[in-house]
């Protein structure tokens, strides 16, 4: 009897975790967190993007007009919003923006 419940409970944990992970949005576990951070923002042809000190490029959903300046350097925060129109570059969703020096 005592065996059974030795087996029973590692069972039992890996098929409520199988369920768990199966439920969850894994995506979302990445995209609508908020991120911040330092970067530059660039123009490319008609659009603007950030790049983050890290590297990682973004493409703004709402910049303002007073930091649509190539080069600018800003700290930021933001969500990141997965983009439907470029494949590899998420949008991320400005909370908080502000010029650097």
């Amino acid at each position: 009897m005592n065996k059974i419940k030795k087996i029973s409970f590692p069972i039992y944990f890996i098929f409520l975790l199988s369920i768990i992970l199966q439920s969850c949005d894994i995506e979302g576990l990445v995209f609508g967190n908020e991120i911040s951070g330092k970067g530059t923002i660039t123009k490319t042809a008609n659009d603007f993007t950030i790049i983050t000190d890290d590297g990682i490029q973004y493409v703004p959903i709402n910049l303002s007009d007073e930091y649509k300046i190539d080069k600018l350097r800003v700290e930021f925060r933001g969500i990141i919003h997965k983009n439907p129109n470029q494949y590899g570059i998420d949008q991320i969703e400005f909370t908080y923006i502000q010029k650097l020096n």
